[in-house]
């Protein structure tokens, strides 16, 4: 599962003014050398971790439940943590959560016209705008109040509403990818993307810029701040064809930290078609969430952590979803998965199990995923 080799630098560049750059084709990666691995051990799908914690554990998680993907939201908010949103998602999607002032506001690519809607403490809204099937919104409370939310058009745009306004960039997407959007101290937001070539960009109010790595395909980055002004980016840098342990000996994509503070290769190879989460600790530095590339069959990705917080395998199957993390008091995480093929949504903090509820998954790999905010 460890990745030794350099990652590839696309050369295409995606157009930042004038009309949609949406014609652009994905870039392969340039041959290499494959890379030897050290997989994890075989992911338990059932396991439970010991050392069970609750204490100073505060979190909301957004997910979907049953076949026809109903929100609902868990937790420890004393605002609806625990309700049914009566609203159904559109297939393969998955929701996004933030707190805002009063309790937690919502992101959902809904069932309906594959509309983009809203809905929490900050209100109510269906934004009328289409959303690229089989994609999924991000959403970021703004530091002055409000909510900015990025999504996928339906013509494979990067675009944005809320508080601020709407905007479409002329800034293309990968299709089957989302954006990862985060709200700067400062004010104003950073979203990361992977771009219809298949490289990360990031564009926004810290600045527009195209990295160059290429990313597995059907990836999404996630970006958490850095400072008072600036960001991290955790994405699935790709180094020849991205397969997975049980196609090929040799994996050949890990996940990397990119940004203006500087690029880390963490050399751990991730399910190809799952995402990375990334958060900021209150103490410093970052701690990452991912479902590595070891599989067995039907596909069962092994859950891990890997930052400031310490490295841990926790020997979870997450099926073929990716887990989603935010930070903690003192320096502390919590992470939200579905653990593989089992009707659950687990809340594990970096000491273990804090807390499972019962949510109806398909009974074959499913592409959504939980979110969760603190």
């Amino acid at each position: 599962m460890l990745n030794r080799t350099t990652p590839v630098r696309s050369t295409v560049l995606l157009a930042l003014a004038g009309s949609l750059a949406l014609g652009l084709t994905a870039v392969g990666a340039a041959s290499a050398a494959p890379a030897e691995s050290t997989p994890p051990k075989p992911a338990n799908a059932a396991a439970v971790p010991k050392a069970a914690v609750t204490a100073s554990t505060t979190y909301e998680v957004a997910a979907l439940s049953g076949q026809e993907s109903a929100l609902y939201t868990f937790g420890t908010s004393a605002w609806r943590g625990q309700y049914n949103w009566q609203t159904g998602a559109a297939a393969n999607t998955s929701p996004a959560v933030a707190t805002v002032p009063g309790g937690y506001e919502l992101a959902v690519h809904v069932n309906y016209q594959d509309d983009l809607w809203t809905l929490g403490a900050a209100g109510n809204k269906d934004w009328h705008v289409k959303v690229a099937p089989g994609t999924s919104p991000a959403i970021a409370a703004l530091a002055g109040g409000g909510y900015e939310v990025a999504y996928q058009t339906s013509g494979g745009a990067l675009a944005v509403v809320g508080t601020r306004g709407t905007k479409t960039y002329p800034l293309g997407m990968m299709p089957g990818t989302n954006p990862s959007i985060v709200a700067l101290p400062q004010g104003g937001t950073e979203i990361a993307f992977q771009s219809n070539a298949g490289t990360l960009w990031t564009v926004g109010d810290a600045g527009g810029r195209n990295w160059g790595f290429g990313m597995c395909r059907t990836s999404s980055p996630s970006i958490t701040t850095q400072g008072k002004a600036s960001y991290t980016v955790a994405a699935d840098i790709t180094y020849t064809d991205c397969k997975d342990v049980l196609y090929s000996p040799h994996p050949s994509n890990s996940v990397w930290t990119v940004g203006p503070g500087g690029v880390k290769d963490w050399k751990v190879g991730i399910l190809q078609g799952t995402s990375p989460s990334i958060t900021r600790l209150e103490g410093g530095g970052v701690e990452l969430a991912l479902a590595t590339n070891f599989t067995g069959t039907p596909p069962n990705a092994d859950l891990w952590t890997i930052g400031a917080a310490g490295y841990k395998d926790w020997n979870i199957g997450v099926g073929k979803s990716s887990p989603a993390i935010t930070a903690q008091p003192g320096g502390g995480y919590a992470v939200a998965i579905y653990p593989g093929y089992t009707n659950a949504v687990w809340v594990l903090n970096q000491q273990g199990l804090v807390a499972t509820y019962f949510a109806t998954r398909p009974a074959v790999a499913t592409t959504s995923s939980p979110a969760i905010t603190r």
